[in-house]
Protein backbone atom coordinates (compact mmCIF):
# COMPACT_ATOMS: atom_id res chain seq x y z
CA UNK A 1 0.00 0.00 0.00
CA UNK A 2 2.82 2.36 0.83
CA UNK A 3 4.33 1.49 -2.83
CA UNK A 4 1.46 2.16 -4.49
CA UNK A 5 1.45 5.76 -2.62
CA UNK A 6 4.53 6.54 -2.61
CA UNK A 7 4.67 5.75 -7.05
CA UNK A 8 1.03 8.07 -7.16
CA UNK A 9 2.82 10.87 -5.21
CA UNK A 10 5.82 10.92 -7.46
CA UNK A 11 3.53 11.43 -10.34
CA UNK A 12 1.68 13.94 -9.08
CA UNK A 13 4.89 15.60 -8.11
CA UNK A 14 5.87 15.14 -11.74
CA UNK A 15 2.34 16.23 -13.10
CA UNK A 16 2.79 19.57 -10.54
CA UNK A 17 5.82 20.64 -12.21
CA UNK A 18 4.85 19.99 -15.68
CA UNK A 19 1.89 22.18 -14.82
CA UNK A 20 4.05 24.82 -13.51
CA UNK A 21 6.70 25.33 -16.29
CA UNK A 22 3.01 25.42 -18.64
CA UNK A 23 1.67 28.48 -16.58
CA UNK A 24 5.66 29.92 -16.95
CA UNK A 25 5.70 29.34 -20.58
CA UNK A 26 2.06 31.22 -20.89
CA UNK A 27 3.50 33.67 -18.70
CA UNK A 28 6.20 34.64 -20.78
CA UNK A 29 4.54 34.58 -24.03
CA UNK A 30 1.90 36.98 -22.32
CA UNK A 31 4.74 39.32 -22.31
CA UNK A 32 4.77 39.51 -26.31
CA UNK A 33 0.86 39.71 -26.98
CA UNK A 34 1.36 42.49 -29.16
CA UNK A 35 4.75 40.26 -31.01
CA UNK A 36 4.41 37.98 -34.26
CA UNK A 37 5.68 34.70 -32.83
CA UNK A 38 7.39 32.12 -35.00
CA UNK A 39 7.23 28.38 -33.23
CA UNK A 40 10.09 26.66 -34.41
CA UNK A 41 9.95 22.68 -34.15
CA UNK A 42 12.57 21.00 -32.88
CA UNK A 43 12.39 18.38 -35.26
CA UNK A 44 12.90 20.39 -38.02
CA UNK A 45 15.54 22.95 -36.22
CA UNK A 46 17.21 19.09 -36.08
CA UNK A 47 16.82 17.46 -38.94
CA UNK A 48 18.17 21.12 -41.00
CA UNK A 49 21.08 20.38 -38.31
CA UNK A 50 21.78 17.19 -39.62
CA UNK A 51 21.10 17.84 -43.24
CA UNK A 52 23.00 20.96 -44.04
CA UNK A 53 26.45 19.77 -43.78
CA UNK A 54 25.84 16.86 -46.03
CA UNK A 55 24.15 18.55 -48.67
CA UNK A 56 26.25 21.37 -48.82
CA UNK A 57 29.58 18.78 -49.38
CA UNK A 58 27.03 17.18 -52.17
CA UNK A 59 26.70 20.96 -54.00
CA UNK A 60 30.27 22.04 -53.88
CA UNK A 61 31.29 18.73 -55.09
CA UNK A 62 28.64 19.07 -58.02
CA UNK A 63 30.54 22.77 -58.69
CA UNK A 64 33.77 21.23 -58.37
CA UNK A 65 32.75 18.72 -60.97
CA UNK A 66 31.05 21.07 -63.51
CA UNK A 67 34.52 23.13 -63.35
CA UNK A 68 36.29 20.68 -64.42
CA UNK A 69 38.22 20.08 -61.38
CA UNK A 70 37.96 15.69 -61.13
CA UNK A 71 40.46 14.26 -61.11
CA UNK A 72 39.55 10.33 -60.98
CA UNK A 73 39.44 10.42 -57.13
CA UNK A 74 36.68 11.41 -54.52
CA UNK A 75 37.77 14.63 -52.81
CA UNK A 76 37.26 15.49 -49.17
CA UNK A 77 34.50 18.52 -48.62
CA UNK A 78 37.82 21.14 -47.98
CA UNK A 79 39.12 20.47 -51.35
CA UNK A 80 36.08 21.17 -53.19
CA UNK A 81 35.46 24.02 -51.23
CA UNK A 82 38.23 25.86 -52.50
CA UNK A 83 38.57 28.55 -55.31
CA UNK A 84 35.78 30.88 -56.34
CA UNK A 85 32.83 30.50 -55.89
CA UNK A 86 33.30 27.13 -53.51
CA UNK A 87 35.22 28.79 -51.21
CA UNK A 88 33.04 31.56 -50.71
CA UNK A 89 29.56 29.65 -50.76
CA UNK A 90 31.92 27.25 -48.16
CA UNK A 91 32.79 29.61 -45.87
CA UNK A 92 29.18 31.14 -45.37
CA UNK A 93 27.97 27.75 -45.68
CA UNK A 94 30.06 26.62 -41.92
CA UNK A 95 28.86 29.83 -41.08
CA UNK A 96 25.09 28.66 -40.91
CA UNK A 97 26.33 25.44 -40.43
CA UNK A 98 28.19 26.50 -36.91
CA UNK A 99 24.44 27.77 -35.91
CA UNK A 100 22.21 25.55 -36.62
CA UNK A 101 24.47 23.37 -35.06
CA UNK A 102 25.37 24.85 -32.15
CA UNK A 103 21.52 25.64 -31.63
CA UNK A 104 20.72 22.58 -31.56
CA UNK A 105 23.60 21.53 -28.88
CA UNK A 106 23.01 24.03 -26.74
CA UNK A 107 19.00 23.22 -26.78
CA UNK A 108 20.11 19.86 -25.62
CA UNK A 109 22.78 20.80 -23.23
CA UNK A 110 19.88 22.49 -21.44
CA UNK A 111 17.43 19.85 -21.63
CA UNK A 112 20.10 17.72 -20.26
CA UNK A 113 21.20 20.19 -17.51
CA UNK A 114 17.22 20.63 -16.30
CA UNK A 115 15.36 17.00 -16.66
CA UNK A 116 18.52 14.75 -16.43
CA UNK A 117 20.62 13.78 -13.31
CA UNK A 118 23.61 15.58 -13.62
CA UNK A 119 26.39 17.64 -11.78
CA UNK A 120 27.28 20.92 -12.21
CA UNK A 121 30.60 19.67 -13.47
CA UNK A 122 28.77 17.97 -16.21
CA UNK A 123 26.67 20.80 -17.56
CA UNK A 124 29.72 22.91 -18.04
CA UNK A 125 31.09 20.84 -19.93
CA UNK A 126 28.28 20.40 -22.33
CA UNK A 127 28.02 23.56 -22.84
CA UNK A 128 31.74 24.33 -23.40
CA UNK A 129 32.00 21.66 -25.65
CA UNK A 130 28.54 23.10 -27.81
CA UNK A 131 30.89 26.65 -28.09
CA UNK A 132 33.77 25.19 -28.87
CA UNK A 133 31.76 22.84 -31.30
CA UNK A 134 30.07 26.35 -33.17
CA UNK A 135 33.63 28.03 -32.99
CA UNK A 136 35.40 25.39 -34.74
CA UNK A 137 32.77 24.80 -37.44
CA UNK A 138 32.78 28.54 -38.23
CA UNK A 139 36.57 28.64 -38.09
CA UNK A 140 36.73 25.19 -40.49
CA UNK A 141 34.83 27.57 -43.16
CA UNK A 142 36.44 30.92 -43.31
CA UNK A 143 40.39 29.45 -43.24
CA UNK A 144 40.65 27.64 -46.67
CA UNK A 145 42.72 24.83 -46.07
CA UNK A 146 44.94 25.73 -49.57
CA UNK A 147 45.27 29.16 -48.33
CA UNK A 148 46.02 28.16 -44.21
CA UNK A 149 46.39 24.71 -43.97
CA UNK A 150 47.24 24.95 -40.40
CA UNK A 151 44.13 26.91 -38.98
CA UNK A 152 42.17 24.79 -41.37
CA UNK A 153 42.94 21.40 -39.90
CA UNK A 154 42.87 22.38 -35.86
CA UNK A 155 39.31 24.24 -36.12
CA UNK A 156 38.35 21.35 -38.46
CA UNK A 157 39.84 19.04 -34.79
CA UNK A 158 38.08 21.69 -32.64
CA UNK A 159 34.66 21.47 -34.18
CA UNK A 160 34.43 17.45 -34.60
CA UNK A 161 36.38 16.33 -31.65
CA UNK A 162 34.21 18.52 -29.64
CA UNK A 163 30.92 17.20 -31.11
CA UNK A 164 32.15 13.86 -30.49
CA UNK A 165 32.71 14.80 -27.03
CA UNK A 166 29.43 16.63 -26.34
CA UNK A 167 27.81 13.41 -27.81
CA UNK A 168 29.66 10.76 -25.26
CA UNK A 169 28.84 13.09 -22.52
CA UNK A 170 25.18 13.79 -23.22
CA UNK A 171 24.82 10.46 -23.67
CA UNK A 172 26.46 9.14 -20.74
CA UNK A 173 24.65 11.28 -18.49
CA UNK A 174 20.87 11.06 -20.22
CA UNK A 175 18.86 9.05 -17.82
CA UNK A 176 15.57 10.12 -19.26
CA UNK A 177 15.59 8.79 -23.23
CA UNK A 178 14.93 4.87 -24.15
CA UNK A 179 17.37 2.59 -24.25
CA UNK A 180 16.94 2.26 -27.76
CA UNK A 181 17.74 5.69 -28.54
CA UNK A 182 20.35 5.48 -26.76
CA UNK A 183 21.73 2.80 -28.61
CA UNK A 184 21.17 3.80 -31.66
CA UNK A 185 23.07 7.02 -30.56
CA UNK A 186 26.07 4.77 -29.22
CA UNK A 187 26.04 3.01 -32.09
CA UNK A 188 26.10 5.77 -34.75
CA UNK A 189 29.01 7.47 -32.35
CA UNK A 190 30.93 4.42 -32.77
CA UNK A 191 30.87 5.00 -36.72
CA UNK A 192 31.37 7.96 -36.33
CA UNK A 193 34.75 8.16 -34.49
CA UNK A 194 35.39 5.13 -37.38
CA UNK A 195 34.92 7.63 -39.72
CA UNK A 196 36.92 9.97 -37.63
CA UNK A 197 39.62 7.38 -37.82
CA UNK A 198 39.57 7.17 -42.06
CA UNK A 199 39.55 11.48 -42.13
CA UNK A 200 42.50 12.32 -39.95
CA UNK A 201 44.23 9.16 -38.21
CA UNK A 202 45.75 7.18 -40.83
CA UNK A 203 48.25 7.59 -43.34
CA UNK A 204 47.44 4.41 -45.40
CA UNK A 205 50.87 4.54 -48.01
CA UNK A 206 49.12 4.37 -51.15
CA UNK A 207 48.65 6.83 -54.27
CA UNK A 208 47.62 10.16 -53.49
CA UNK A 209 44.56 9.66 -55.05
CA UNK A 210 43.57 6.65 -52.82
CA UNK A 211 44.79 7.94 -49.80
CA UNK A 212 42.48 10.78 -50.70
CA UNK A 213 39.38 8.79 -51.25
CA UNK A 214 39.51 6.77 -48.62
CA UNK A 215 40.05 10.37 -46.42
CA UNK A 216 37.22 11.41 -48.33
CA UNK A 217 34.93 8.60 -47.67
CA UNK A 218 35.88 8.75 -43.37
CA UNK A 219 35.09 12.31 -43.98
CA UNK A 220 31.60 11.88 -45.26
CA UNK A 221 31.09 8.74 -42.95
CA UNK A 222 31.98 11.06 -39.69
CA UNK A 223 29.24 13.49 -40.88
CA UNK A 224 26.14 11.50 -41.64
CA UNK A 225 26.23 9.78 -38.27
CA UNK A 226 27.50 12.53 -36.32
CA UNK A 227 25.07 14.89 -37.47
CA UNK A 228 22.41 11.88 -37.01
CA UNK A 229 22.68 11.82 -33.83
CA UNK A 230 22.14 15.41 -33.13
CA UNK A 231 18.92 14.54 -35.00
CA UNK A 232 17.69 12.43 -32.72
CA UNK A 233 17.81 15.04 -30.08
CA UNK A 234 14.40 16.38 -31.23
CA UNK A 235 13.02 13.25 -29.54
CA UNK A 236 13.79 14.98 -26.36
CA UNK A 237 13.82 18.48 -27.48
CA UNK A 238 9.79 18.21 -28.38
CA UNK A 239 9.07 19.18 -24.98
CA UNK A 240 10.94 22.18 -25.34
CA UNK A 241 8.91 24.80 -26.78
CA UNK A 242 11.13 27.49 -29.19
CA UNK A 243 9.39 30.87 -30.15
CA UNK A 244 11.57 33.65 -32.51
CA UNK A 245 9.96 36.67 -31.73
CA UNK A 246 9.52 39.45 -34.86
CA UNK A 247 9.75 42.66 -33.85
Amino acid sequence: MSTIDTKTSKKSIETSSIVQKKEKTEDALDNYTHKILVNLHPRILSFLAFIFPLSIGVIILIIFIMQGRWSNYLPTISETGTEYPNDSFFAISMGMGSFTTGFCLFAHALYVSHYCKTTKLVNIILFILASTSSLGIAGLGFFSIHLDHTHHFMFAFMGFVSILLFEFVSWKNNDKTSNEIQRTRIISLMFAVFGLFLFGGLDWYLSHRRNTTITACGEYILLYFMMYIIYTYHHELGSVNIYIVLL
